[in-house]
């Protein structure tokens, strides 16, 4: 993009220094037919005003499809980040399943040994 912006600014001060150099060949009254109506005035400042709101209109252009792709990368950006945050809890998940696993684990190899052995306070039947 840097190429055409400068491909611009080149463009448009190559204009600037053709307007003053020909400054009086701009400013000579000329009669201007605007289909409706015709006037007399000077061609070249008309053409210049021209060139000056088709450049502001560029540049307007511009600065909209700048905004619209910053709030994309935006929006692109806060997905990362909410993937980010989810790819972070589904590994606590991992970890806290893997911790109940080992310990339900362990108790399980616990359990019967407890099961088989009399309580001291408990008498049998018979």
């Amino acid at each position: 993009m840097r190429l055409w912006v400068t491909l611009w600014v080149a463009v448009v001060a190559m204009l600037g220094v053709f307007s003053i150099v020909n400054w009086q060949a701009l400013m000579a009254p000329v009669a201007l037919d605007f289909i409706v109506a015709q006037v007399t005035a000077p061609l070249g400042v008309a053409m210049l005003g021209a060139v000056a709101v088709l450049t502001l209109l560029y540049l307007l252009f511009l600065v909209w499809l700048e905004t619209k792709a910053l709030l994309q990368f935006g929006r692109a950006d806060s997905r990362a980040e909410t993937e980010r945050s989810m790819r972070d809890i589904v590994a606590r998940l991992e970890h806290v399943e893997q911790a109940l696993k080992d310990e339900v684990g362990r108790v399980s190899d616990l359990l019967p040994a407890q099961v088989n052995r009399p309580e001291p306070h408990v008498k049998r039947a018979g």
